[in-house]
């Protein structure tokens, strides 16, 4: 699938060749960091997106510019994955799995800590720990019959797994906390 047609709501469309670096950012732009709260309900756009990611190595060059789009990406899958769609929750959670282990990636890699720092891996510490606890949440409903959901669920217990290893918590859990927001003084 290296190129997407998309239908606009007022008919015209877009074609987006997705191994390009610009055609693929402006089709991130457009039609997926731009969704929330949750991601669209579209195979089509969401294998489109892991294509995307992958095709810029998870997004390590548009690091400076969308970093904070894709950290938001699991919370907003998370959101999708509350009320799952049959053909859309594998791919979902095959998306989050490689966000989760691109992640592990930079925790191992020397040549990324020394070039970017902590305060810029893939998923942040925040991110994590709100992945985590949401997918302990979610996990038992994808213990089903439905061949779909099953499959969806081992992937949820994967990146569980991933999650909990010891050599990602050692990583994780030192990484720096975004910096609280200070309340703004009211009038006197």
């Amino acid at each position: 699938m290296p190129q997407i047609t998309i239908a606009r709501p007022d008919g015209s469309k877009s074609k987006f060749n997705l191994a390009n670096w610009d055609q693929g950012r402006a089709f991130l732009r457009e039609f997926i960091f731009s969704n929330d709260p949750g991601f669209p309900d579209d195979k089509r756009l969401i294998r489109a997106t892991h294509q995307v990611l992958h095709e810029h190595n998870f997004g390590s060059g548009w690091r400076r510019h969308h970093l904070a789009d894709i950290r938001r990406l699991p919370a907003r899958i998370v959101h999708s994955l509350h009320t799952p769609q049959r053909e859309t929750c594998l791919p979902l959670t095959m998306l989050l799995e490689d966000l989760v282990g691109s992640t592990a990636r930079e925790f191992r890699s020397q040549t990324f800590w020394q070039q970017h720092g902590m305060n810029q891996t893939l998923l942040g510490r925040r991110e994590i720990e709100e992945l985590e606890a949401a997918l302990v949440e979610l996990e038992p409903n994808f213990n089903s019959d439905d061949e779909e959901l099953n499959a969806a669920g081992f992937t949820i217990r994967q990146i569980l797994a991933t999650l909990r290893d010891p050599s990602f918590t050692k990583f994780s859990r030192v990484l720096p906390l975004p910096e609280a927001t200070a309340p703004t003084p009211g009038p006197a």
